[in-house]
């Protein structure tokens, strides 16, 4: 589905339920820190989030050809992430 959900790995409960895209999400990656993480879908968009603050993304990045498989933020330069898709 659309959806990213936040678990509570102790309890198995869930934290927070994000519609993050118009279509499934197909990648989701942590921030080294902990405080962001960026999803890919098939709707062809990234979108970062801060945890804090869910109920809408950061930023939206839009320019893949088809559906966003694959997504990784920068080991020490957060600011930096890459994305792969099937084009």
């Amino acid at each position: 589905d659309h959806k990213v959900k936040l678990w509570d790995a102790r309890t198995g409960g869930c934290l927070d339920t994000i519609h993050a895209h118009k279509n499934t999400v197909r990648a989701c990656q942590w921030s080294r820190n902990g405080q962001w993480f960026v999803t890919g879908g098939r709707d062809q968009k990234l979108k970062l989030y801060d945890v804090r603050r869910t109920a809408d993304p950061v930023y939206t990045y839009t320019g893949h050809r088809s559906e966003v498989t694959a997504v990784a933020l920068h080991p020490f330069h957060e600011s930096i992430l890459a994305s792969g898709d099937h084009s």
